[in-house]
């Protein structure tokens, strides 16, 4: 602590009174405020671990910071607080989505304000149903499943999924020299009206391993040994996504998920991958809405 200035004046006269004057020291944090910190890469939405590296402008400042949603602290101004409180010392690996809050903190300076950076780590996915009748029919292609008419919901290969009641009996082994995605189906047996605000059977449900967002939606609607007729609604909640309605398709020709329509030798390479975005939790496909005999062959989902 800095001595006081003490300047005393006195005046020898007889009777006169000494006058003394203190100028006191500044007090701790009177030197400024350091600057707040910076972060980098950044406050966003990203799918693999970051490393989140800080810095502050105010030289041989102290960087203190949380990573568990709370308010660094720094009561001594130089110092950080103890834990929860983190004194920075390297980059922070932000593997979840986890908010990172810092100060910048200095001897004979105010603490800085607060920095908080919400890193959102969303994980890609990749993953698609088959259907068919049988599990062994075919082998599956990496990240795809099978569906064999189960009722929702059905838990396999990474997704939550399942037909409106027991389908089985609309499952078919169709075409094993076909891609495993085109390998089987399972159809619509009857015309059905309806809207994804009124479901109407059959549909299928698929609930999305991110939640809400943006996903890219691969389809196969058709049949491997039939001309079909394809209806289908995809949607989001009460809310159409997608509608194809009487879309024909020759035997062994699928239609995609932009509506085109191509034989199972050219659907793999051609075959649509159309983003959309789902402000629920779940894909809904209402198979056969307006016409009998709508098969449903593949469902891929990805993101980002």
């Amino acid at each position: 602590m800095k001595l006081a200035l003490v300047l005393i004046i006195a005046a020898f006269a007889f009777g006169q009174d000494v006058l003394i004057l203190k100028h006191k020291a500044p007090a701790a944090g009177g030197g400024g405020t350091v600057a707040t910190p910076t972060d980098s890469p950044g406050a966003g939405t990203y799918s693999t671990t970051q490393t989140v590296t800080l810095s502050d402008a105010t030289g041989s400042s102290t960087i203190c910071y949380t990573i568990d949603g709370s308010t660094p602290g720094a009561s001594t101004p130089g110092t950080c607080n103890s834990s929860p409180t983190t004194t920075y010392t390297t980059g922070i690996s932000v593997a979840a989505t986890t908010t990172v809050k810092a100060i910048g903190t200095k001897a004979a300076m105010t603490n800085s304000g607060v920095l908080s950076s919400l890193y959102t780590i969303s994980a890609g996915v990749s993953l698609g149903v088959n259907f068919r009748a049988t599990s062994g029919y075919v082998t599956d292609s990496g990240g795809n499943t099978y569906s064999l008419g189960e009722a929702y919901p059905t838990t396999r290969g990474g997704l939550t999924f399942g037909w409106n009641a027991d389908s089985s009996g609309s499952s078919r082994d169709r075409n094993s020299g076909n891609d495993s995605r085109l390998a089987g189906m399972n159809y619509g047996s009857t015309s059905v009206t309806g809207s994804c605000a009124s479901l109407t059977t059959p549909w299928f449900k698929i609930d999305l391993p991110n939640g809400a967002g943006t996903y890219k939606v691969e389809l196969a609607s058709g049949d491997p040994s039939n001309a079909f007729t394809e209806s289908i609604l995809i949607c989001d909640g009460s809310t159409a996504v997608a509608t194809f309605n009487g879309v024909s398709t020759g035997a062994n020709s699928f239609m995609d998920s932009a509506g085109s329509v191509h034989t199972a030798a050219n659907w793999p390479a051609n075959e649509a991958k159309t983003s959309m975005v789902f402000a629920g939790t779940s894909i809904t496909i209402m198979v056969g809405y307006n016409t009998a005999n709508t098969g449903l062959t593949h469902v891929h989902i990805s993101q980002p």
